[in-house]
């Protein structure tokens, strides 16, 4: 295997892909891949009937459930309460205020993943779903969630005490007075 990861991935794989785009593929898979054990071990908890309860405008309580279980594959922290992915669907519901073809480019994503695990989302094995997920991996449906989990869930406080940030530091005087030299994890 080359440094990059190249050599395990199918030929289509590679000459489809620019290296930066195979690093980052690469590196979603391993994230994936170690996040695949937190999902199994703390998985979606969440039913239909609590759905219903999110008030959500666009999108239901099916579409809601699926969205949240693939932001908690996509970016498991098992510290977590589904909370924190039910704010990721209701940041998606608010979107699609915004964006009136949104509606439409999720609920293609949802039948074709749904086809991909045989007809169930919920009910598919972990192993399942992130095949599936890689199958669209490329399209812009994808696209748009990732980047929507990766922004509602790395701006809500909870996560950031997971993860050990502070918060904004500007009202404190910036870095320099504030979070510069608190790094504990790092080897000096």
């Amino acid at each position: 295997m080359k440094a990059d990861g190249v050599a395990s991935m199918p030929a289509a794989r590679r000459t489809n892909l620019e290296p930066e785009q195979r690093r980052e593929f690469l590196k979603l898979l391993g994230f994936a891949a170690a996040g695949s054990a937190a999902v199994l071990s703390h998985p979606l908890s969440l039913s239909a009937s609590e759905a219903d309860n999110w008030n959500l405008a666009g999108v239901d309580a099916e579409l809601g459930l699926m969205l949240a279980s693939i932001a908690r594959l996509l970016f498991p922290h098992p510290e977590l309460n589904d909370s924190v992915y039910v704010q990721v669907v209701r940041d998606i519901d608010a979107d699609m205020g915004q964006r009136p073809d949104l509606a439409k480019l999720l609920q293609n994503m949802a039948a074709t993943l749904e086809q991909q695990v045989g007809g169930d989302w919920l009910a598919a094995s972990v192993p399942e779903q992130v095949q599936a997920l890689k199958s669209i991996e490329g399209g812009e449906a994808f696209f748009y969630l990732r980047n929507r989990t990766i922004e509602s869930l790395y701006r809500n406080p909870l996560v950031w005490q997971l993860v050990g940030y502070e918060g904004s530091s500007i009202e404190y005087g910036g870095y320099i007075n504030r979070g510069f030299d608190d790094i504990d994890w790092l080897d000096s």
